[in-house]
C-alpha cells in the first residue's frame, strides 16, 4: 500500500486533482505558454506535483515571517521570558546570568512593542532597573516557576538554534522552521486521509491564514504542540489505515515529544481520543473493529502513564492550576469552594464568548463549516480531527480567561483547516474536472464490467459514478473497509 493511497474503498474516497498538463481524462490542454527573452524561449507551466505547489506557498510563508517579523511576533509574552531563562541554563549560564539575559530580552522587546526612538531606550533601562531590583520578572514564586520547569522540551529544542544564531535570530529559525513543519505535516495529514491534492494544499493554506499562523509564530510552546498534535492524529489515521506498526511508532514519538512540551495537553489529547473512538463504538457499529479497538485501548493506556507520570515527577495538576487562577499566581490564600468557582467562571466564560463571536462570527462560522463537512463527507477522519478540537476546549475550559481563549483552544483551528477543504474536492467534482478517484476498478471479489458484458451494468455504473460525483460517499468509511 502506498503512502497516498485513499483510506476508503477505491471508488468511494476523494481523488486527486491534476494541476497541470494533462486532464484527469489524459487528454490534453491547450498550448503551453512560454516566455521569450531574445533568442531563449522559457515554456511557463504550472507546477504538477504536490510538493512543488507546497514548497511554493513554504517560501512565501517564510518571506512574510522573515521579511515582517514585526507584524506577526507584536506582542510580549511572561512566558517568553521564563522560557529565555531555561534555555540560557541549559547552556550551561548560572541562575542570575539566565535571568539577567532574560529580563534584557523581555524589556528589549517590550521597549520595541510599546514605545517609539523617542521612548525605546528609556522603558528598556526602567524595565531592567525595576525588575532587576524584585529578583525577576512577577510572578515571581516558586510553584508558578515550577510550572515552567516541568516544560523542558521547548528550552531544550531551542537552545542549539539559540547557541548558533544568538537569541532572538534562534528563536526566530526555530519558530520559522516548526510553522514550515506544521504545514508540510498537515499536507501528509490530509493526503493520508484521503486527500486530494488540491485539498491537502489547501488545508496548508489554511493553517496559514487561520489565528494558527498568529500563534505558530510566537516564541512560545504553541508552536511545537501543534506540530506533536498533528504528529498524533497522522499516528492514529495510519493505525486505522491498517499500518499498525508505523501509527504507534509515529504517535508514540508524538506523545513522548509533547510530554516534555506541555504534558498536560497531551494528557487531555490522549483522554479526548480515547472517548471518541469509544462514544463512536458504542454509537455505530462500523467502529466496533480491531483497529479502532486498537486505538482506544492505545489512547487510555497512554492517558493513564501521562496522568501518573506528572505525579511521580511532582508536576502541577489540575488542583495547582485552578489554585494558580484564583489566587492571582499564589500570591494570594486559596478560596474555598474552588471547584465551584471554576465552575461557576466557566459558566460566564461561555457566555462571553459566544457574545463575543456573535460580533466577529466569520472565524467562528468557518470552524462550523468545517465540522460540517467533515461529519457530511469525512466522517471517520473528523472523529480523530473533533477529538483534537475536543481537546482544545478542555484546555480552555480548564482555564476559562476570555483573554487567552483564542490561545488556549486553538487547536479548535483544525476543523477548520482538516474540514474546509473538502469544498476543494467538492467543486472539482462538481464541476466535472475530477472524475471519482480509480472509478473504473472493481471491489475486491467483485466482477467487472467487462466480465460479465452487460450492458445494463454499464448503465447502473453510470449512474453510480453520477452521483458519487455530486455526493463523494458521504457514508464511506475507512473503518468500515477494515
Amino acid at each position: 500500500m502506498t503512502v497516498n493511497a485513499p483510506l476508503r474503498p477505491a471508488t468511494a474516497g476523494w481523488s486527486e486533482p491534476v494541476f497541470g498538463g494533462h486532464r484527469a481524462d489524459g487528454t490534453a490542454q491547450a498550448a503551453t505558454r512560454v516566455l521569450r527573452l531574445g533568442r531563449v524561449v522559457v515554456p511557463l507551466r504550472w507546477p504538477r506535483s504536490l510538493a512543488a505547489w507546497a514548497l511554493i506557498v513554504s517560501v512565501i510563508a517564510t518571506a512574510v515571517m522573515v521579511g515582517e517579523p514585526g507584524k506577526i511576533r507584536d506582542t510580549t509574552w511572561n512566558d517568553t521570558y521564563r522560557y529565555v531563562t531555561a534555555i540560557e541554563r541549559d547552556l550551561g549560564k548560572s541562575d542570575a546570568q539566565a535571568r539577567a539575559i532574560a529580563l534584557d530580552y523581555y524589556c528589549t522587546d517590550l521597549a520595541r512593542t510599546t514605545g517609539n526612538a523617542a521612548t525605546k531606550a528609556g522603558i528598556r533601562s526602567g524595565c531592567i532597573t525595576q525588575w532587576t531590583a524584585a529578583g525577576g520578572l512577577p510572578p515571581n514564586k516558586p510553584r508558578f516557576n515550577l510550572i515552567f520547569d516541568s516544560r523542558p522540551g521547548y528550552p531544550l529544542l531551542a537552545a542549539p538554534f539559540v547557541a548558533g544564531f544568538g537569541l532572538n535570530r534562534g528563536l526566530a529559525v526555530l519558530s520559522v522552521l516548526l510553522t514550515l513543519l506544521a504545514g508540510w505535516g498537515v499536507v501528509l495529514l490530509i493526503r493520508l486521509a484521503g486527500g486530494g491534492t488540491l485539498a491537502a494544499l489547501a488545508g496548508m493554506v489554511a493553517l496559514y491564514t487561520l489565528p494558527t499562523w498568529f500563534w505558530l509564530n510566537q516564541f512560545l510552546t504553541e508552536a511545537p504542540t501543534l506540530v506533536c498534535t498533528i504528529a498524533v492524529l497522522i499516528g492514529a489515521v495510519l493505525m486505522l489505515r491498517g499500518r499498525t506498526r508505523l501509527g504507534l511508532i509515529v504517535s508514540t514519538i508524538a506523545y513522548v515529544c509533547g510530554f516534555v512540551v506541555r504534558y498536560s495537553t497531551f494528557s487531555v489529547q490522549a483522554g479526548c481520543m480515547a472517548l471518541t473512538i469509544g462514544l463512536l463504538a458504542w454509537w455505530s457499529r462500523e467502529w466496533r473493529n480491531r483497529r479502532a479497538v486498537l486505538l482506544a485501548a492505545y489512547s487510555a493506556g497512554l492517558l493513564i502513564v501521562l496522568t501518573l507520570l506528572p505525579m511521580a515527577f511532582g508536576w502541577p495538576g489540575f488542583k495547582d492550576s485552578l489554585e494558580d487562577t484564583f489566587t492571582n499566581h499564589y500570591t494570594e490564600p486559596t478560596p474555598p469552594n474552588l471547584y465551584g468557582k471554576w465552575l461557576a467562571l466557566n459558566k460566564h466564560f461561555w457566555l462571553a464568548t459566544a457574545k463575543n463571536y456573535l460580533h466577529d462570527p466569520l472565524v467562528p462560522a468557518l470552524l462550523v463549516l468545517g465540522a460540517v463537512l467533515l461529519w457530511r463527507y469525512r466522517r471517520d477522519f473528523g472523529a480523530i480531527v473533533g477529538a483534537a478540537a475536543l481537546t482544545g476546549l478542555a484546555s480552555a475550559a480548564a482555564h476559562p480567561l476570555t483573554s487567552q481563549l483564542d490561545r488556549l483552544y486553538y487547536q479548535v483551528y483544525l476543523l477548520g483547516i482538516c474540514g474546509l477543504p473538502i469544498l476543494a474536492d467538492l467543486i472539482l467534482r462538481q464541476t466535472g474536472v475530477l472524475e471519482p478517484a480509480r472509478g473504473g476498478r472493481a471491489a475486491p471479489g467483485a466482477p467487472s464490467d467487462g466480465a460479465n458484458g452487460s450492458k445494463d451494468s454499464g448503465a447502473k455504473d453510470d449512474g453510480t459514478r453520477a452521483r458519487r460525483k455530486a455526493d463523494p460517499d458521504a457514508a464511506g468509511s475507512f473503518v468500515r473497509s477494515t
